[in-house]
């Protein structure tokens, strides 16, 4: 049955970037390319997973699965992001785990800190709104895909309102360079009186930060 662009069956679409990560590797390779990369994550030697959609064309039993993510790719990066999490979780039997030592940073001590106070719900005690810690903060890898190599830059005059959401290439000479304004993804609020944290994700351009906290807190 075909998926039309606005019914897509997302969990499906997230099963197959699973199963691309899983057991995608190249004829004349003998180990899975994509689990390599997860490995170094793990051990912390790799900050991007550098998804090349060669790869994808040539593994995807559909060809509508690489149309996707070529026409929704911000969705799709987030899949493979989620999927990836899930290698990655050492909570999970079968997951890939760190094959050296790893010594503890700021970033760990932080975390371990939030997710014991995250915890309280594990004792009978429901978690205010928005106090589940965004996977965003727990990663430490970001999602690159790399184009076709077949693919032929858009120039810049061409690009418009119809590539919006989608993966455009483009090609040129920089010739000027400013501070670049940063983004927020995911917006932290403290509540100076218990402690307690509340996450705000940003997923566009403009929000409207919190004035209140949950009265759960």
């Amino acid at each position: 049955m075909a998926q039309s662009a606005d019914k897509l069956d997302y969990p499906s679409e997230a099963a197959n970037c699973h199963d691309f990560l899983d057991h995608f590797s190249a004829d004349d390779e003998k180990t899975r390319k994509y689990r390599d990369m997860l490995q170094e994550i793990a051990n912390r030697t790799r900050k991007t997973l550098d998804i090349h959609l060669d790869d994808v064309q040539a593994y995807a039993k559909d060809a509508r699965f690489l149309k996707n993510l070529l026409d929704n790719t911000k969705r799709y990066q987030s899949h493979f992001a989620s999927q990836a999490d899930k290698f990655l979780d050492v909570s999970s039997p079968n997951s890939i785990r760190p094959t050296i030592f790893i010594l503890p940073d700021t970033f760990d001590v932080l975390m371990n800190q939030r997710q014991q106070a995250a915890s309280t719900a594990e004792n009978g005690v429901t978690p205010a709104e928005g106090s589940d810690i965004p996977p965003e903060l727990l990663r430490r890898f970001e999602v690159v895909f790399k184009p076709l190599s077949k693919a032929k830059p858009v120039p810049m005059r061409q690009i418009g309102a119809k590539h919006v959401g989608k993966l455009v290439s483009v090609k040129g000479i920089c010739t000027h360079v400013s501070d670049v304004k940063p983004h927020i993804v995911v917006a932290t609020y403290t509540d100076a009186k218990t402690g307690y944290e509340v996450y705000q994700q940003v997923t566009g351009r403009q929000f409207n930060p919190l004035d209140t906290i949950p009265k759960e807190l």
